[in-house]
Protein backbone atom coordinates (compact mmCIF):
# COMPACT_ATOMS: atom_id res chain seq x y z
CA UNK A 1 0.00 0.00 0.00
CA UNK A 2 1.32 3.45 -0.90
CA UNK A 3 2.09 5.73 2.02
CA UNK A 4 -0.56 8.23 0.91
CA UNK A 5 -3.25 5.56 0.84
CA UNK A 6 -2.01 4.12 4.10
CA UNK A 7 -2.28 7.47 5.91
CA UNK A 8 -5.73 8.10 4.48
CA UNK A 9 -6.91 4.65 5.56
CA UNK A 10 -5.46 4.57 9.07
CA UNK A 11 -6.42 8.16 9.93
CA UNK A 12 -9.64 8.51 7.94
CA UNK A 13 -8.56 11.67 6.16
CA UNK A 14 -8.15 12.85 2.55
CA UNK A 15 -4.74 14.10 1.41
CA UNK A 16 -4.30 16.26 -1.66
CA UNK A 17 -0.53 16.65 -1.66
CA UNK A 18 2.01 14.55 0.20
CA UNK A 19 5.60 15.79 0.45
CA UNK A 20 8.47 13.45 1.23
CA UNK A 21 11.93 14.11 2.63
CA UNK A 22 13.86 10.92 3.28
CA UNK A 23 11.39 8.79 5.25
CA UNK A 24 9.45 11.74 6.61
CA UNK A 25 6.15 12.82 5.07
CA UNK A 26 4.34 16.14 5.33
CA UNK A 27 0.85 17.21 4.30
CA UNK A 28 -1.87 19.76 5.12
CA UNK A 29 -5.41 18.98 6.20
CA UNK A 30 -7.94 21.71 7.02
CA UNK A 31 -5.07 24.25 7.08
CA UNK A 32 -3.18 22.26 9.71
CA UNK A 33 0.29 20.85 9.04
CA UNK A 34 0.85 17.14 9.73
CA UNK A 35 4.00 15.01 9.81
CA UNK A 36 4.04 11.23 9.33
CA UNK A 37 7.32 10.19 10.91
CA UNK A 38 9.21 6.93 11.47
CA UNK A 39 9.29 6.06 15.14
CA UNK A 40 12.88 6.38 16.32
CA UNK A 41 12.18 5.54 19.97
CA UNK A 42 10.86 2.62 21.98
CA UNK A 43 7.08 2.31 22.08
CA UNK A 44 7.12 2.48 25.89
CA UNK A 45 8.83 5.85 25.64
CA UNK A 46 6.46 7.38 23.11
CA UNK A 47 3.46 6.24 25.15
CA UNK A 48 4.83 8.13 28.15
CA UNK A 49 5.61 11.17 25.98
CA UNK A 50 2.05 11.18 24.67
CA UNK A 51 0.70 11.10 28.21
CA UNK A 52 3.08 13.92 29.12
CA UNK A 53 1.92 16.38 26.43
CA UNK A 54 -1.69 15.35 25.73
CA UNK A 55 -3.82 18.47 25.51
CA UNK A 56 -0.84 20.84 25.91
CA UNK A 57 -1.10 23.15 22.89
CA UNK A 58 2.54 24.20 23.20
CA UNK A 59 3.66 20.86 21.77
CA UNK A 60 2.87 19.01 18.56
CA UNK A 61 0.15 16.44 19.22
CA UNK A 62 0.29 12.73 18.39
CA UNK A 63 -2.82 11.60 16.46
CA UNK A 64 -4.51 8.30 17.24
CA UNK A 65 -5.24 6.01 14.28
CA UNK A 66 -8.46 4.08 13.56
CA UNK A 67 -7.20 1.24 15.74
CA UNK A 68 -7.02 3.66 18.71
CA UNK A 69 -3.24 3.40 18.68
CA UNK A 70 -0.70 6.22 18.58
CA UNK A 71 1.65 3.97 16.57
CA UNK A 72 0.97 2.71 13.05
CA UNK A 73 2.90 -0.36 11.95
CA UNK A 74 3.78 -0.55 8.25
CA UNK A 75 5.51 -3.76 7.23
CA UNK A 76 8.79 -3.61 9.16
CA UNK A 77 8.44 0.03 10.21
CA UNK A 78 6.54 1.95 12.85
CA UNK A 79 5.23 5.49 12.34
CA UNK A 80 3.41 8.18 14.25
CA UNK A 81 1.27 11.01 12.88
CA UNK A 82 1.90 14.41 14.42
CA UNK A 83 -0.27 17.50 14.15
CA UNK A 84 2.00 20.52 14.28
CA UNK A 85 1.27 23.17 16.87
CA UNK A 86 0.21 26.51 15.39
CA UNK A 87 2.14 28.32 18.11
CA UNK A 88 5.54 29.70 17.25
CA UNK A 89 7.75 28.89 20.18
CA UNK A 90 10.50 31.01 21.62
CA UNK A 91 12.98 28.69 23.34
CA UNK A 92 13.97 31.25 25.96
CA UNK A 93 10.32 31.93 26.87
CA UNK A 94 9.66 28.21 27.28
CA UNK A 95 12.56 27.88 29.71
CA UNK A 96 11.26 30.81 31.75
CA UNK A 97 7.76 29.32 32.04
CA UNK A 98 7.14 27.20 35.16
CA UNK A 99 4.00 25.56 33.71
CA UNK A 100 5.93 22.57 32.42
CA UNK A 101 7.03 21.35 35.85
CA UNK A 102 6.09 17.77 36.68
CA UNK A 103 4.72 16.79 40.06
CA UNK A 104 6.52 13.45 40.07
CA UNK A 105 8.98 11.48 37.97
CA UNK A 106 7.70 8.01 38.89
CA UNK A 107 5.19 8.00 36.04
CA UNK A 108 7.87 8.63 33.39
CA UNK A 109 10.57 6.10 34.18
CA UNK A 110 11.18 5.20 30.52
CA UNK A 111 11.86 8.79 29.45
CA UNK A 112 13.64 9.92 32.62
CA UNK A 113 17.15 11.06 31.64
CA UNK A 114 18.14 12.62 34.96
CA UNK A 115 20.81 10.02 35.80
CA UNK A 116 23.54 11.88 33.94
CA UNK A 117 26.45 10.11 35.59
CA UNK A 118 25.28 6.66 34.52
CA UNK A 119 24.34 7.73 30.98
CA UNK A 120 27.58 9.64 30.42
CA UNK A 121 29.78 6.89 31.80
CA UNK A 122 27.99 4.33 29.68
CA UNK A 123 28.49 6.48 26.57
CA UNK A 124 32.23 6.88 27.19
CA UNK A 125 32.68 3.15 27.84
CA UNK A 126 30.89 2.31 24.59
CA UNK A 127 32.92 4.80 22.54
CA UNK A 128 36.19 3.46 23.94
CA UNK A 129 35.03 -0.07 23.10
CA UNK A 130 34.17 1.02 19.55
CA UNK A 131 37.56 2.62 19.03
CA UNK A 132 39.28 -0.66 19.85
CA UNK A 133 37.56 -2.27 16.84
CA UNK A 134 37.85 0.46 14.21
CA UNK A 135 41.37 -0.40 13.03
CA UNK A 136 42.82 2.63 11.21
CA UNK A 137 39.53 4.15 10.11
CA UNK A 138 38.49 7.70 10.96
CA UNK A 139 41.85 9.45 11.53
CA UNK A 140 40.18 12.75 12.50
CA UNK A 141 38.15 11.06 15.20
CA UNK A 142 41.15 9.12 16.47
CA UNK A 143 43.33 12.23 16.69
CA UNK A 144 40.70 14.27 18.56
CA UNK A 145 38.73 11.81 20.67
CA UNK A 146 41.01 11.83 23.73
CA UNK A 147 40.52 15.56 24.25
CA UNK A 148 36.73 15.22 24.21
CA UNK A 149 36.73 12.11 26.39
CA UNK A 150 38.83 14.14 28.83
CA UNK A 151 36.17 16.88 28.73
CA UNK A 152 33.51 14.26 29.39
CA UNK A 153 35.39 12.82 32.36
CA UNK A 154 35.74 16.32 33.80
CA UNK A 155 31.98 16.77 33.42
CA UNK A 156 31.30 13.44 35.17
CA UNK A 157 33.58 14.38 38.08
CA UNK A 158 32.04 17.85 38.36
CA UNK A 159 28.44 16.58 38.40
CA UNK A 160 29.37 13.81 40.84
CA UNK A 161 30.70 16.42 43.27
CA UNK A 162 27.55 18.49 42.74
CA UNK A 163 25.33 15.52 43.63
CA UNK A 164 27.54 14.66 46.61
CA UNK A 165 27.86 18.06 48.23
CA UNK A 166 24.63 19.80 47.20
CA UNK A 167 21.02 18.72 47.33
CA UNK A 168 18.25 20.02 45.05
CA UNK A 169 15.32 21.82 46.63
CA UNK A 170 13.10 19.12 45.10
CA UNK A 171 13.53 16.13 42.82
CA UNK A 172 10.85 17.33 40.42
CA UNK A 173 11.72 17.04 36.77
CA UNK A 174 10.45 19.02 33.79
CA UNK A 175 9.45 18.39 30.21
CA UNK A 176 12.83 18.51 28.55
CA UNK A 177 14.47 17.82 25.19
CA UNK A 178 16.99 15.35 23.89
CA UNK A 179 18.52 18.22 21.93
CA UNK A 180 17.71 21.90 21.56
CA UNK A 181 16.87 22.76 17.97
CA UNK A 182 14.43 25.37 16.68
CA UNK A 183 13.06 23.10 13.97
CA UNK A 184 11.80 20.36 16.27
CA UNK A 185 11.72 21.97 19.69
CA UNK A 186 8.09 20.94 20.23
CA UNK A 187 8.24 17.60 18.40
CA UNK A 188 7.19 14.71 20.71
CA UNK A 189 10.01 12.54 19.38
CA UNK A 190 12.46 15.02 20.90
CA UNK A 191 10.88 15.09 24.38
CA UNK A 192 12.08 13.49 27.61
CA UNK A 193 11.97 14.42 31.29
CA UNK A 194 15.03 15.73 33.10
CA UNK A 195 16.30 18.47 35.35
CA UNK A 196 15.57 21.98 34.15
CA UNK A 197 19.33 22.56 33.92
CA UNK A 198 19.57 20.23 30.93
CA UNK A 199 17.67 22.45 28.49
CA UNK A 200 19.41 25.58 29.75
CA UNK A 201 22.88 24.08 29.23
CA UNK A 202 22.00 22.55 25.86
CA UNK A 203 20.55 25.88 24.76
CA UNK A 204 23.83 27.59 25.67
CA UNK A 205 25.67 25.02 23.55
CA UNK A 206 23.17 25.47 20.72
CA UNK A 207 23.66 29.23 20.45
CA UNK A 208 27.44 28.81 20.57
CA UNK A 209 27.60 26.35 17.69
CA UNK A 210 25.12 28.43 15.72
CA UNK A 211 27.29 31.52 16.25
CA UNK A 212 24.37 33.27 17.91
CA UNK A 213 25.65 33.90 21.41
CA UNK A 214 25.67 37.22 23.22
CA UNK A 215 26.98 37.41 26.79
CA UNK A 216 24.59 40.24 27.72
CA UNK A 217 21.61 38.13 26.61
CA UNK A 218 22.99 35.07 28.40
CA UNK A 219 23.31 37.07 31.62
CA UNK A 220 19.78 38.39 31.22
CA UNK A 221 18.40 34.89 30.61
CA UNK A 222 20.15 33.25 33.56
CA UNK A 223 19.21 36.07 35.94
CA UNK A 224 15.50 35.55 35.13
CA UNK A 225 15.37 31.78 35.65
CA UNK A 226 15.17 31.73 39.47
CA UNK A 227 17.98 29.18 39.73
CA UNK A 228 19.59 27.74 42.85
CA UNK A 229 23.21 26.70 43.37
CA UNK A 230 22.49 23.06 42.55
CA UNK A 231 20.90 24.00 39.19
CA UNK A 232 23.73 26.40 38.37
CA UNK A 233 26.38 23.75 38.94
CA UNK A 234 24.43 21.25 36.86
CA UNK A 235 24.32 23.78 34.02
CA UNK A 236 28.06 24.31 34.19
CA UNK A 237 28.74 20.57 34.48
CA UNK A 238 26.65 19.89 31.42
CA UNK A 239 28.42 22.62 29.47
CA UNK A 240 31.61 20.62 30.03
CA UNK A 241 30.13 17.47 28.50
CA UNK A 242 30.73 17.58 24.70
CA UNK A 243 27.40 16.34 23.35
CA UNK A 244 28.05 18.37 20.19
CA UNK A 245 31.16 16.24 19.44
CA UNK A 246 29.65 12.88 20.39
CA UNK A 247 26.52 13.53 18.29
CA UNK A 248 28.65 14.04 15.20
CA UNK A 249 30.82 11.09 16.18
CA UNK A 250 27.76 8.82 16.22
CA UNK A 251 26.56 10.12 12.85
CA UNK A 252 30.01 9.53 11.31
CA UNK A 253 30.34 6.01 12.73
CA UNK A 254 26.83 5.25 11.42
CA UNK A 255 27.84 6.50 7.95
CA UNK A 256 25.27 9.28 8.04
CA UNK A 257 27.90 12.01 8.01
CA UNK A 258 31.30 12.41 6.38
CA UNK A 259 34.21 12.49 8.82
CA UNK A 260 35.29 16.00 7.80
CA UNK A 261 32.16 17.37 9.49
CA UNK A 262 33.84 16.84 12.86
CA UNK A 263 36.26 19.66 12.00
CA UNK A 264 33.52 22.21 12.67
CA UNK A 265 33.74 21.17 16.34
CA UNK A 266 37.48 20.51 16.60
CA UNK A 267 38.46 23.89 15.17
CA UNK A 268 36.37 25.71 17.78
CA UNK A 269 37.70 23.89 20.85
CA UNK A 270 39.70 26.83 22.18
CA UNK A 271 36.87 29.26 21.46
CA UNK A 272 34.49 26.98 23.35
CA UNK A 273 36.83 26.87 26.33
CA UNK A 274 36.79 30.68 26.40
CA UNK A 275 33.01 30.59 26.06
CA UNK A 276 32.42 28.35 29.07
CA UNK A 277 34.88 30.41 31.13
CA UNK A 278 32.80 33.50 30.39
CA UNK A 279 29.55 31.68 31.13
CA UNK A 280 31.09 30.48 34.41
CA UNK A 281 31.81 34.11 35.33
CA UNK A 282 28.19 35.04 34.59
CA UNK A 283 26.84 32.13 36.65
CA UNK A 284 29.26 32.92 39.47
CA UNK A 285 27.63 36.33 39.84
CA UNK A 286 24.42 34.51 40.80
CA UNK A 287 25.99 31.82 43.01
CA UNK A 288 29.51 30.97 44.01
CA UNK A 289 29.99 27.69 42.17
CA UNK A 290 32.87 25.24 41.86
CA UNK A 291 35.12 25.83 38.90
CA UNK A 292 37.35 23.53 36.86
CA UNK A 293 41.03 24.17 37.51
CA UNK A 294 42.35 23.66 33.99
CA UNK A 295 40.04 26.26 32.46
Amino acid sequence: MKIKNLIEYYYNIKIENLYKKRRQYRFYYFSNEYLFLPLNRYETEIIEVNDLIKGNSVYDQIIVNIESSIITHVQNYSYILIKKSSKRLDIEDIMKTPAYLLTSKIFYKNIDRSNWLFLWSEKIDYIEYQLMHLDNEYPLLRSSINYFIGMAENAISYVYNTYHYLQPKSDNLVISHRRIRDKDFNNPLNLIVDYRSRDIAEYLKYIFFNNDYDYIKIKDLLSHLNLDQFSCQLIYGRLLFPTYYFDKYNEIISNNLVEEEILSVIKRSEEYEDYIINVYMIINQLFSIERVDWL
